[in-house]
């Protein structure tokens, strides 16, 4: 949200699953969707780490699917629609029917997103193989990428990232829905 609103670079990807952050934070969440009875459905759950000391702390949790276009990330890394599922699964509970998922494909994902000054993004400089969607948002540039190999996705969030700070700045929807430099 700060993005959309204030500008800057927001960057996310995903974790290996074996690996110690991936391990904790999925403990982490096991047992805050149980203590708030969680059961089925799309969840949104958020974790802040802190710099200072490395701990895991909890932000909030939604029986909802998450936004900031984390479910393209999703998507991608896992080929799960998760609004997709979603409404499978309360079809399944209403119908009460046993509900299977798709086992995902284990992709590595990223996803950046930056408020830009131009309504339309040039993305011809961020083509490659493994940009699987450039997301249509006015004034925004963002980019989805998938790849085998978690470094490569990596290397193309840094590289976007760089190319992505000189079209930067803050802007302010104010009257008219025009936008106003700052």
């Amino acid at each position: 949200m700060q993005v959309s609103h204030e500008g800057g670079v927001f960057r996310t990807k995903t974790l290996g699953r074996y690996s110690d952050e991936f391990l904790a934070l999925e403990k982490a969440n096991a047992k805050v969707l149980s203590n708030f009875g969680l059961m089925n459905g799309a969840t949104h759950t958020e974790f802040i780490r802190s710099r200072e000391n490395g701990k895991y702390y909890f932000l909030e949790t939604s029986s909802r699917v998450g936004g900031a276009h984390i479910p393209d990330l999703v998507e991608a890394s896992s080929n799960i629609n998760i609004w997709r599922e979603w409404a499978k699964i309360e079809d399944a509970l209403l119908r009460e029917k046993e509900y299977n998922i798709s086992k995902p494909t284990g992709y590595y994902s990223g996803l950046i997103v930056a408020l830009i000054k131009d309504q339309t993004p040039d993305y011809s400089a961020f083509e490659c193989e493994e940009a699987v969607r450039f997301l249509p948002i006015d004034y925004h540039v963002g980019i989805v990428y998938k790849s085998k190999d978690a470094d490569t996705v990596q290397e193309r969030l840094d590289t976007a990232a760089e190319k992505f700070r000189p079209k930067c700045s803050i802007y302010s929807l104010q009257n008219e829905n025009r936008l106003h430099k700052f």
